[in-house]
């Protein structure tokens, strides 16, 4: 049996757990462990803006879910449109969207840094609906790809998995 271990220590959310996923899931499992691992539950707080971050994490979900996670998502833009109809998905729930700026069709980094006053508006709104929805979830974990807003998973020491690299470029929004 292949298992795939996955740690959180102190330094993620001041979590200290682990969960591991076996690749097989329900075979060679007791009846005890099933039930714990349908216990669990995994959040995904995901960048809907383009759909690469979404079929990236639906690979994760798909595993997780048939190890018996059950799958929450949060998401923006052509993310809701996309997880409308997956059977793995629990809740899908919307949430504000960061955008960049543009000049002349392309994107624009001054265009994008004149705005940072309305950037910072929407950063709030989105810490705002992740609260809310944590709330209502209470996720064992939280699974974030492109997406900055991880303040209030901090807060209550839900451990962190960033899938893509560039959640590391700003530490706390």
């Amino acid at each position: 049996m292949t298992a795939i271990s996955v740690g959180f220590g102190s330094s993620l959310a001041g979590a200290n757990r682990r969960f591991c996923l076996n690749r097989n899931a329900g075979s060679g499992q007791t009846e005890r462990e099933k039930l714990q691992l349908m216990d669990q539950s995994c959040l995904f707080v995901i960048n809907g803006l383009g759909l690469g971050n979404s079929t990236r994490c639906y690979a994760v979900m798909e595993h997780l879910s048939a190890a018996g996670f059950r799958i929450h998502v949060l998401t923006s833009g052509n993310g809701l449109n996309f997880f409308q109809d997956k059977s793995c998905v629990e809740s899908l729930h919307a949430m504000e969207s960061f955008y960049y700026s543009g000049k002349d069709g392309r994107i624009s980094g001054w265009s994008t840094l004149k705005s940072l006053r309305a950037l910072a508006s929407i950063a709030k709104a989105k810490r705002g609906q992740l609260s809310r929805l944590l709330e209502q979830i209470h996720p064992d974990v939280a699974i974030v790809d492109s997406e900055y807003t991880l303040r209030p998973l901090r807060r209550r020491g839900i451990p962190i998995v960033a899938i893509n690299t560039s959640e590391m470029v700003v530490s706390n929004i």
